[in-house]
């Protein structure tokens, strides 16, 4: 009896664990039967565009190369004379499910295409999931939930989106919700306020700004909803708002501490006429040409109708939210979702609404978050979430709103083919994809006959929501992968990244350092971090103004050890050609360039303005027995004639050893970027660390040989990590205890 109980214990636990996991299952099954161009294919890749290519592939190179040598990679050596990586945040250093794409096994040192394919396919099935536990958590069917994570993943500013660094910002947002809308809900109010903010601090973590900060926008909405409408017990949502605020400041801190530190530091291309720093408003002129135009919205039910962002989300999801909207307007969660829908909707249109820009002048970071279209994101998330409630509330909704619907699309669907049949028959020069708006049309006048279908009783409750999400998954094909190139006819940029391997073999076999300079029209992707070395080029969003106001002088360059050329012809006159590869690209020697570390015997201080007048007053012949210092009093040196030296001994991503021999006290030079965080010592003890030039590292060193290590060890990192750390305990213990109060 005894052991027969103990076995229907086991069956039932089974049984439970079975019953959980079965849709998340399914939900995997029918992300990996949507992406099958990379998960079931090795025909097509998203990879083939312009900046995957050119600058996320070699972050993510690099950053596996150095997690391979169990390097945890917060300084990238080869960009510029060297930046922090961790501090540009877009490589998403410490975002944990990077970690997982660059321990994954390399192919001769190279990350996998079919790694990179099953990766982008998991930020969208996390993406799904996340918005399916939503949904069950609104206390929507499994079948309702299973559409709205089918939708959240596969179609909108998801499906349109193809950068991972943006992507995994955005699939937290239903997890920020789901706590965010208990609160509204008056469910465990403090403990809710908290993991809200936790994820949102997660989706910081992930590198890209953006989209995190639209989230924080429309969860802010949502906070002062809270606040005006619970009077009771307003103390206590306020309470929950400043836990809210806690947790997002110190769980994103060990991504955001670094970048603040770098953006300080830093000016940023944005698509104005000039870079701007830390302290300057990105231009609102910028955020208009990057915003939605409302001549574009009718690309919400038609696919290739975009400008800046897709507003497609498919005509199913469109229709079925309406619906919600109609029918459930007494309920608080479609009322909150649907402010949250037409709020971020009138936000993305920019310049064509005054509420972006009343938010863009008032609230802190709105400014940096350029790309004001993107914000269509929050409009699709709360429209998928709002779809759910229309799948369960479907046979309530009156009879009037179906037909009104069912006539709709159909007028709707027969204008398409109408207005394409004109067309094609006065011969007008298509400007869209018409197959696709026509694919779109049939498959909108499908949706009607279904919806007809489905009120009438025609069909059952679920072979209904079955066909609906086959007939989502139809439309969401026009949009998302649609465009991905095929191995037969690929685009120019993975092509070019697989050339020049000849040239690359001779500078590694270079008999000194080389950092190089290059014709970025020849090479416009990511050399650096592709390949391993370093240059004085770098397609970068942003760039340290230490070096970004001076690397264009010529003496610059020089100081700056940059001895090789790269192109088809000479850049200078005085370059000497020292190889041909067979691409035809050429590499030219500068023979005034500084070697890799050398020794000086005079420093002088000069103002902290006047880095670029002092390379013009000294010549590179002076410059080789002097250095020029700023920001600090400059150190007493000795002059002694004798014959210095120093050498490189090894170099690491984060680290440098010197061996260098002095007369007497001099100064030894590394030609990479000074930036804060990195320390010195001098045999082992402690030594100053100065800006030389005003942009590189030097160190005092007595006479005799010695040993100058440099290791970058940045506070920024250490408080951010702490930081995190501590906000993430602390949410897993009030996540443990809130489970518990259950």
């Amino acid at each position: 009896m005894q052991v027969s109980e103990q076995q229907s214990v086991g069956h039932s636990r089974w049984q439970r664990w079975w019953v959980a996991l079965s849709a998340p299952l399914l939900l995997a099954v029918i992300y990996i039967g949507f992406f099958w161009k990379l998960t079931l294919t090795r025909q097509f890749t998203w990879m083939d565009s312009p900046d995957i290519a050119n600058q996320v592939m070699p972050w993510l190179q690099f950053q596996a190369g150095e997690w391979h040598k169990w390097h945890f990679p917060l300084w990238d050596p080869f960009e510029w004379g060297g930046q922090s990586l961790i501090g540009q945040a877009q490589p998403g250093v410490v975002y944990p499910l990077n970690w997982l794409l660059f321990l994954s096994p390399l192919r001769d040192g190279w990350l996998r295409q079919s790694v990179m394919h099953w990766y982008f396919v998991l930020i969208h099935y996390m993406g799904g999931l996340f918005c399916y536990l939503l949904c069950r958590d609104l206390k929507h069917s499994k079948a309702a939930s299973l559409l709205a994570g089918t939708a959240f993943g596969v179609t909108g500013w998801m499906g349109a989106t193809e950068w991972p660094q943006m992507l995994n910002g955005a699939v937290w947002a239903p997890l920020v919700f789901l706590f965010l809308l208990r609160v509204v809900r008056g469910e465990r109010t403090l403990a809710s306020g908290a993991l809200a903010g936790t994820f949102m601090g997660v989706a910081f973590l992930s590198g890209h700004h953006q989209i995190p900060i639209f989230i924080t926008v429309a969860s802010g909405g949502v906070w002062l909803y809270c606040i005006f409408s619970r009077r009771p017990d307003r103390k206590t949502v306020l309470q929950a708002a400043v836990l809210f605020g806690i947790f997002l400041t110190l769980v994103s801190a060990a991504q955001m501490v670094p970048a603040y530190e770098y953006g300080k530091l830093s000016s940023r291309w944005v698509g104005a006429n000039e870079p701007v720093g830390w302290n300057t408003p990105v231009p609102y002129t910028v955020h208009s040409n990057f915003s939605v135009y409302p001549s574009t919205l009718i690309g919400m039910i038609l696919p290739s109708i975009a400008r800046n962002a897709n507003a497609y989300v498919t005509m199913s999801i469109v229709v079925l939210a309406l619906l919600a909207i109609a029918a459930g307007w007494r309920d608080r969660m479609v009322r909150v979702m649907a402010a949250v829908a037409l709020g971020a909707l009138i936000f993305c249109m920019g310049p064509f609404a005054q509420l972006h820009g009343i938010i863009y002048s008032v609230v802190p970071m709105v400014e940096k978050a350029r790309s004001t279209g993107f914000a269509v994101f929050m409009f699709h998330f709360a429209f998928i979430v709002l779809s759910a409630y229309a799948i369960d509330a479907y046979m309530t909704i009156s009879d009037q709103w179906i037909r009104r619907t069912v006539w709709t699309l159909v007028i709707v669907c027969a204008g398409v083919f109408a207005m394409q049949l004109i067309l094609n028959m006065t011969q007008v020069l298509k400007a869209l994809d018409f197959d696709r708006v026509a694919a779109a049309a049939f498959y909108g006048l499908l949706l009607a006959a279904l919806l007809f279908a489905w009120k009438r009783g025609h069909i059952s409750h679920n072979a209904a929501v079955t066909l609906t999400l086959l007939l989502f998954v139809l439309q969401a094909g026009l949009e998302t992968g649609f465009a991905w190139h095929h191995k037969e006819r690929p685009s120019e940029f993975l092509q070019r990244m697989s050339g020049n391997s000849d040239i690359v073999q001779f500078i590694r076999n270079y008999p000194r350092f080389v950092r190089l300079e290059l014709d970025d029209q020849e090479i416009p992707y990511n050399f650096n971090d592709w390949q391993g070395i370093d240059t004085l080029n770098g397609y970068l969003a942003s760039l340290t103004e230490s070096i970004g106001h001076i690397q264009a002088d010529y003496r610059v360059r020089m100081v700056l050890s940059v001895d090789l050329w790269l192109g088809k012809k000479p850049l200078r006159e005085n370059q000497q050609q020292v190889f041909v590869g067979a691409s035809g690209l050429k590499l030219y020697m500068n023979s005034e360039a500084f070697p890799q570390t050398w020794v000086v015997h005079e420093a002088v201080a000069i103002g902290r303005d006047q880095v670029l007048q002092s390379f013009s007053k000294y010549n590179l012949e002076q410059m080789r027995q002097l250095t020029f210092i700023r920001n600090a009093a400059p150190p007493k040196l000795e002059k002694c004639g004798g014959q210095d030296w120093s050498e490189v001994m090894d170099r690491e991503a984060s680290s440098v050893t010197i061996e260098a021999q002095l007369g007497c006290t001099g100064m030894v030079i590394l030609s990479d970027a000074y930036y804060p965080g990195w320390v010195a010592t001098v045999d082992g003890k402690p030594a100053q660390l100065y800006e030389t030039y005003g942009v590189i590292r030097g160190v005092v060193v007595p006479a005799g040989r010695h040993r100058v290590e440099m290791r970058y060890r940045p506070r920024s990192v250490y408080l951010g990590g702490a930081m995190s750390l501590i906000g993430l305990a602390a949410a897993c213990v009030i996540g443990v205890r809130s489970r518990r109060s259950i």
